[in-house]
């Protein structure tokens, strides 16, 4: 058997957030693809469990803190876990650190497959070099390009994961602000995890009364629960009760339907810009510190 041909275990970490996650999924697609037979497990946090499980892109889900393989005793632990799996190869994807390589290199991995960042990326075997000048869906992509996968087709489905119960729950939410299944809606993201991100809560507020008096357009406000002051405060200065609160209120799937059906998102550079992207909805996308040509659609 060709290793690198025909593999039967592959290892796959993706330890981060939600964007970076999602932007990872076309490279998970295009090793599904290229290597159907193989037995694919992913390392990843509770976000990526969320987006792969119940897909056919996964055969095994493993799941982490972000920075648990940081720490001695996590380390310990999944050095212990993948060893014993013995896995013929592992790939992590561009933004692993150093601490992933030595992982893979302990563990006795064959083929180790990352990029040439992490200050130990020799302990890689099969290294890509970084880029900015592409996306970071593109840049991820080189990693199946490099086993002369396929990268055609990729393009992750969201609404095949998608449970029924997760849609109904999503339309039940809508229904009980007074939006009907028919209705048309605009989905806005006002948060984001770094502050130079954000555009000025006013500006999102000229922008509500603009929509709402020329489209009559209902307004979903979609985020984590940390993001339930920014949305109040949103509210308590548009002219009217114009907002639908759903911040903090679905899981990642029912956040995807719910992008899904609208007709249009606003909002900065994050996850839920990443999921607009792949589930197809239009976008109108704020940048402030983050830079489109990495962080816009591959």
């Amino acid at each position: 058997m060709n290793i690198l041909t025909n593999p039967k275990k592959v290892l796959i970490v993706k330890l981060n957030r939600l964007g970076d996650t999602v932007c990872f999924l076309s490279t998970i697609a295009a090793i599904r693809q290229g290597w159907p037979k193989a037995h694919l497990t992913f390392l990843t946090t509770n976000i990526g469990r969320e987006l792969v499980e119940d897909s056919k892109l996964i055969d095994e889900i493993w799941v982490s803190k972000i920075d648990e393989v940081k720490t001695l005793r996590g380390f310990l632990q999944w050095l212990k876990i993948i060893r014993k799996k013995r896995f013929d190869i592992a790939i992590a994807s561009s933004d692993s650190s150093s601490f992933i390589a030595l992982l893979f290199f302990l563990s006795s991995i064959p083929v180790r497959v990352g990029f040439a960042n992490p200050k130990l990326s020799f302990l890689f075997n099969y290294k890509t070099p970084c880029s900015k000048d592409i996306t970071h869906t593109e840049l991820n992509l080189r990693i199946a390009e490099h086993f002369g996968l396929s990268t055609e087709h990729t393009k992750p489905k969201m609404d095949i994961s998608i449970s029924e119960t997760d849609k109904e729950s999503v339309l039940k939410m809508l229904k009980q602000y007074g939006v009907k299944k028919s209705d048309r809606f605009i989905v806005l993201h006002i948060g984001s995890n770094r502050p130079s991100r954000r555009w000025p809560i006013e500006r999102f507020a000229e922008v509500v009364n603009f929509l709402v008096e020329k489209y009559s357009a209902n307004i979903v406000c979609i985020g984590g629960k940390q993001e339930k002051g920014l949305v109040s405060s949103l509210e308590s200065i548009v002219k009217e009760n114009y907002i639908v609160d759903m911040s903090g209120k679905t899981n990642i799937k029912q956040l995807a339907y719910l992008i899904s059906r609208a007709v249009l998102f606003i909002g900065h550079s994050t996850g839920p810009l990443q999921i607009a992207y792949i589930v197809g909805t239009p976008t109108v996308s704020l940048w402030g510190a983050s830079s489109p040509i990495i962080w816009g659609p591959g």
